[in-house]
């Protein structure tokens, strides 16, 4: 399922890529952005779901990765881009279920993916690592830069 949501949100991605490319003062710079942080991250780096009824509804709890920084509001761009193009994505697939994100929602048991920019580690996760643990993890040094993406 991780490499699924990952292969779509990267396909998605790299859609917007080529539709923006040529055009001037649009957002395709952020669009390259979230190609980045998808390969840091890979399949492993995205968030599993584990399903519960509402009523008569399906819904999706979305397990937490204690370890990673809190991206979910650029995922969730990059997911309802999906949504919002309907006519040019396919229909293919899993269709849309409410996911439902929080802190009462189970943590997932995927271990950290490793080697990543220090940036990318939840702070508090990290720093309460003991010293062999952060050896394991071998976070980079390399620097990301962090922008604050909002939508229209």
């Amino acid at each position: 399922m991780n490499l699924q949501r990952y292969n779509r949100r990267t396909h998605i991605v790299e859609y917007m890529i080529k539709l923006k490319a040529g055009n001037e003062d649009n957002d395709l710079e952020v669009w390259k952005w979230f190609t980045s942080i998808l390969e840091y991250l890979g399949p492993d780096g995205m968030s599993s779901d584990e399903s519960s009824m509402e009523g008569v509804e399906t819904v999706y709890r979305v397990k937490r990765l204690p370890w990673r920084r809190d991206i979910a509001g650029y995922m969730d761009i990059i997911d309802g881009q999906r949504h919002k193009d309907s006519d040019i994505f396919s229909a293919q697939g899993t269709k849309p279920v409410k996911r439902v994100r929080g802190t009462a929602n189970p943590q997932s048991t995927r271990k950290a993916v490793r080697q990543l920019p220090r940036s990318f580690y939840d702070g508090d996760w990290y720093n309460g690592l003991n010293q062999n643990r952060q050896d394991e993890v071998d976070a980079s040094d390399k620097e990301f830069l962090w922008y604050n993406v909002t939508t229209r």
